[in-house]
């Protein structure tokens, strides 16, 4: 009991820390906003930086933050940073668009950093399998903006009441152990990739409502795991393939044999 007394203590301080600083970031994101309604563009980007420096922001409020980086920098006449901004935020979020309320002569170091997307290939992603001879999740990252530095991985098997999580450095390719997963049929993950401040570039699932992969439920279930990883599967699909190939055979021979009787011609006889 006292194990699991100490457990919950820290897990509790942990929380009440990370939304300590979710807290402060997002009050210094909305003294940003303020700033940005009185047109106090030195105010903006001054509180959007120790937004963006605190850390804890999540993939809108990241981008947002970007924005008014881009919008004050442009509306100060310091265009190269502005596009630099615009160019981190929309390797956040490609489709993004500036606020309407944005003059269009501060528009340009946007149109610059959309222009250098355009000629570039690739958008922020992961893509997340589940490996059973190792049992651990399998996750590929691509990003195009290189910013990413850290890989947060919380994965349970499908049920359990706590999930483990895992944070790893920024790799192309990564993998994270979850016991249980080689015969589990199904592993309820969420990802989030996170930048130097550690602030959420990217997430995929949450707590709440995370992803799965695994086996497909047979009755219909909602879920994220691949069926073509079901034994089952690959044996109807085998069984279809034998039906269908004898069906066809005694088709062909009844057809020849019908043939053979009218005309005379025997098939496969010398």
């Amino acid at each position: 009991m006292t194990r699991s007394l100490l457990t919950l203590t820290i897990a509790a301080g942990a929380w009440l820390l990370a939304s300590a600083a979710d807290a402060q970031a997002s009050s210094h994101l909305r003294a940003a906003e303020e700033a940005y309604l009185d047109v106090d563009f030195e105010r903006v980007r001054s509180r959007a930086l120790e937004a963006l420096r605190g850390g804890g922001l999540t993939p809108p409020e990241l981008v947002r933050t970007y924005e008014l980086l881009g919008v004050a920098s442009s509306a100060l006449r310091d265009n190269t940073v502005a596009r630099d901004y615009f160019v981190r935020m929309l390797g956040i979020d490609p489709d993004h668009d500036l606020d309407a309320s944005v003059n269009p002569e501060m528009r340009d170091p946007f149109l610059e950093a959309r222009g250098l997307w355009a000629a570039r290939a690739g958008r922020l992603r992961i893509e997340v399998g589940l490996d059973r001879p190792t049992s651990s999740l399998r996750i590929q990252l691509v990003d195009p903006t290189d910013m990413a530095q850290r890989v947060r991985v919380a994965a349970r098997i499908e049920g359990a009441a706590e999930y483990v999580t895992q944070e790893h450095a920024a790799s192309v390719e990564l993998s994270t152990a979850v016991t249980g997963a080689n015969s589990a049929d199904r592993v309820e993950y969420y990802v989030e990739v996170l930048d130097m401040h550690g602030n959420v570039m990217l997430a995929a699932g949450s707590p709440f409502d995370p992803r799965v992969v695994g086996r497909m439920r047979m009755e219909g279930g909602g879920g994220g795991g691949s069926f073509l990883e079901e034994p089952v599967f690959w044996l109807v699909v085998a069984a279809v393939a034998v039906v269908a190939a004898a069906v066809t055979i005694g088709f062909v021979v009844d057809e020849r044999s019908r043939i053979g009787a009218q005309t005379g011609i025997s098939f496969g006889v010398p």
